[in-house]
């Protein structure tokens, strides 16, 4: 019994002996954790040998340079057209690389200043087709009005070239309505397309595109006004005229890449059908009601 009693002692001590070691061993460990709290955090520097890549940084140069690239082409459309209220109808979806400026009322000279202090080289314009020379017309003098067309024109055409020689521009023909018979409008476009011949500048023929061979006007192609041109057959008739003399609708082969490129670039969802009207071919150009 005496011996039993001796034992329990000699256990009790040990275990006293290494509570208290665990007692030090934690207080230890609250005063490291502490001094760590304390200490500020340093992320560790990692020396890389001549033979280590630094994915992180080329990843960062490349994105940079990409942004810069696509900075650098904010404006990448090819043709500018611009001019009176007879374009207010010419919607940009479904052109090729064109912006349109309606100026609704201006007349020549009025475009010309406007170009006179536009930097085109800003843009990456190859062709500025200007329509405009209806509104100069009044109902007095013919032939001043016909003449000051002329004088305009050339103008038109000297700042152009001289600020631009890269650009290529072209004069866009007026034609008949309501307020303005056949009998003005012909010695109109006269005078435009003689002032594109000596300058060498492109002319677009639209005198008989918006009338029948009779000089009847088609009002189908006109709004309720008989002023302007319709929305929707209107202004597809002007952008096809347009077409024939500088590109601004797109081509089979853009349609194809086009098509073929958001085809590459869409998930296809195995079980899901999905109707993306993006991937529609083209039509023939008809305005988009706005």
């Amino acid at each position: 019994m005496k011996d039993h009693i001796t034992e329990l002692k000699q256990t009790i001590a040990t275990m006293t002996t290494n509570m208290s070691e665990v007692l030090s061993y934690d207080k230890r460990l609250t005063e490291i954790e502490n001094a760590l709290r304390s200490r500020p955090v340093t992320e560790p520097q990692v020396a890389m040998s001549a033979n280590t890549t630094d994915h992180s940084a080329q990843h960062y140069t490349t994105a940079q340079s990409s942004r810069e690239g696509s900075g650098s082409n904010k404006d990448t459309k090819k043709v500018l057209l611009i001019g009176d209220s007879n374009l207010k109808y010419v919607n940009t979806r479904g052109l090729q690389d064109t912006i349109v400026m309606t100026r609704p009322g201006r007349r020549l000279k009025d475009i010309s200043q406007e170009l006179d202090t536009t930097d085109l080289q800003s843009y990456s314009h190859v062709h500025v087709v200007v329509h405009a020379g209806t509104n100069d017309i009044t109902e007095r003098d013919d032939e001043h009005d016909i003449a000051n067309i002329g004088k305009e024109a050339k103008r038109l055409c000297t700042i152009v070239k001289d600020k631009h020689p890269r650009v290529k521009l072209a004069l866009s023909g007026i034609w008949a309505d309501r307020a303005l018979p056949a009998a003005k409008v012909d010695p109109a476009n006269a005078a435009l397309r003689r002032v594109a011949d000596e300058r060498r500048v492109l002319y677009v023929d639209n005198e008989g595109s918006f009338q029948y061979r009779n000089g009847q006007l088609d009002e189908s192609l006109y709004d309720r006004d008989r002023l302007h041109i319709s929305r929707r057959r209107g202004a597809s008739r002007l952008v096809s005229t347009i077409n024939e003399v500088v590109p601004i609708l797109p081509t089979q082969q853009d349609t194809a890449t086009r098509t073929d490129s958001r085809r590459t670039t869409m998930p296809l969802l195995r079980g899901v059908r999905t109707r993306d009207t993006s991937l529609q071919t083209w039509r023939p150009y008809t305005m988009q009601v706005m």
